[in-house]
């Protein structure tokens, strides 16, 4: 709990540091506070608490190094990615392809100090340190080691997978996807159809996402003065957030094709990096030039999640 309430405290500081107020600051805390995953895991021991505060962490000081130039923040940043490294290989992959992403970016308009480049790298070779040890040990960064072996053809074999025609690349996928937006909030039982609709909400808010991370490309495009610090971050973090999903994807259909195995579609992978998608929101929200759908926009942002958290699925 505690672990999960400093991941927490780390979005709040980023978004004062933001300087967000009003329905914007609500929109942002509540995104963040109420995702349907976050509060299961932090009631529990697991190592999603550590790799979503690792992520907390690391878009804090990315943020304030981009902000403030300062090299401190940059090695806070960097002991996020390596708390968020050493709990999870997807944890290392956001993070640290964040940061990558996050000086490509920021050298795009301004000159990034050497001292600053090895930073990164060195924190990133000091994250990956253990999983080349598994890939040198065993060939995979996620070992398949008969324990787990027996573990994905036992489950296939009792749920019916293991019989069934494996899926061509392009099924799988859309299978994927659709299974990754259904588990935002994980259920024992079957949702009824009107469950199934409130999926709507989850899925237009990362419309809203999307669409805010092309107008923060457009900006980063269009030179320093047209982009903001918030740009770069918005537009890093989907990098590596997309980066990781197709690697993700790839990895789960080789699973499925050995096996048959359907269970690899966890949101709780992507917490460290949970707060792109309000912050991508919000950048299309203030792109908006009337301030009434602006204000009906912000309020969806702040109700969506809140709705979706009471109704989403069924109770028990």
């Amino acid at each position: 709990m505690a672990i999960g309430a400093l991941g927490l405290l780390a979005l709040l500081s980023l978004a004062a540091s933001m300087k967000l107020e009003g329905l914007e600051f609500y929109a942002f805390a509540v995104s963040c506070a109420a995702a349907p995953v976050l509060a299961p895991l932090a009631g529990s021991v697991n190592n999603d608490n550590l790799c979503f505060a690792g992520g907390a962490l690391t878009m804090l000081g990315a943020y304030l190094y981009v902000a403030s130039q300062k090299r401190s923040w940059l090695i806070v940043a960097c002991a996020g990615m390596l708390l968020a490294g050493i709990s999870k290989l997807t944890g290392l992959m956001l993070c640290g392809g964040f940061l990558a992403a996050l000086l490509v970016l920021t050298g795009m308009q301004q000159t990034v100090r050497r001292i600053d480049i090895a930073i990164v790298a060195v924190s990133l070779a000091a994250a990956a340190a253990p999983y080349l040890a598994f890939t040198l040990h065993y060939g995979s960064p996620v070992p398949n080691t008969p324990a787990q072996i027996e573990l994905l053809q036992s489950g296939a074999a009792a749920t019916g997978w293991g019989a069934e025609p494996r899926m061509g690349a392009a099924t799988y996928t859309i299978v994927f996807l659709k299974s990754f937006l259904s588990e935002w909030m994980p259920s024992l039982k079957p949702r009824n159809d009107f469950q199934f609709a409130l999926l709507v909400l989850p899925g237009a808010t990362l419309a809203f996402a999307a669409a805010g991370t092309l107008l923060s490309w457009r900006a980063i495009r269009a030179g320093r003065r047209v982009s903001s610090d918030t740009d770069v971050l918005v537009a890093a973090g989907t990098l590596a957030t997309v980066a990781t999903l197709v690697v993700h994807i790839v990895f789960s259909y080789q699973r499925h094709l050995a096996t048959g195995w359907m269970m690899d579609a966890y949101p709780r992978y992507y917490l460290p990096m949970i707060a792109i998608v309000p912050l991508a929101a919000l950048t299309l929200a203030n792109a908006v030039p009337s301030a009434r759908v602006r204000s009906m926009l912000l309020t969806f942002l702040i109700a969506a999640p809140l709705v979706f958290g009471v109704f989403g699925a069924p109770l028990g």
